[in-house]
């Protein structure tokens, strides 16, 4: 696998009555144990707050078309790593550019903007660009070039593989 994409084991839900995508979960904190920066990671917050995983369709690659999957199976997946950042970007820039602009705004909206007037114009901007977000992702949600690829099917943990010899 080539350093363009992002590999992750995730855990078949079931397939798509037109053959070509599964729902499948993927664990949100299995990069957590590898990482140096889990203390202080969001995603490791949350991950011990609430559900671990996370529920997504991913595309079957044309080899694995005709192949069958069962609830329960092990499939390998890969996302473009540009397509990962152009998400990321969108999904965090945005939000984090409408709180800057509510700020910036704020004093030029009211000649004497207060600190309360300030932090308010910076959350309605916050949410403002949370929303232009959503509605991005919202677009972008059956472009096939940012949806996950199934890759091939592999073992669970509890499946062996015995050689003879």
């Amino acid at each position: 696998m080539s350093e363009r994409w992002i590999t992750e084991r995730a855990r078949v839900l079931t397939a798509d009555a037109d053959g070509l995508s599964l729902w499948v979960a993927a664990d949100k904190a299995s990069a957590c144990g590898s990482c140096k920066a889990k203390s202080g990671c969001g995603t490791s917050m949350l991950a011990k707050l609430g559900a671990n995983q996370v529920a997504v369709r991913a595309l079957l690659s044309p080899e694995l078309a005709s192949q069958t999957f069962r609830e329960g199976q092990d499939v390998d997946l890969a996302v473009d790593r540009n397509a990962f950042v152009k998400v990321a970007l969108v999904m965090y820039l945005i939000p984090l550019l409408g709180l800057i602009s509510g700020v910036l705004l704020a004093p030029i909206v009211s000649a004497n903007a207060g600190d309360g007037v300030v932090a308010t114009a910076a959350l309605v901007g916050l949410f403002f660009g949370g929303w232009v977000a959503n509605r991005i992702l919202y677009r972008w949600r059956n472009d096939e070039r940012l949806q996950p690829l199934v890759l091939r099917s592999s073992l669970s943990l509890d499946e062996a593989v015995v050689h003879l010899t």
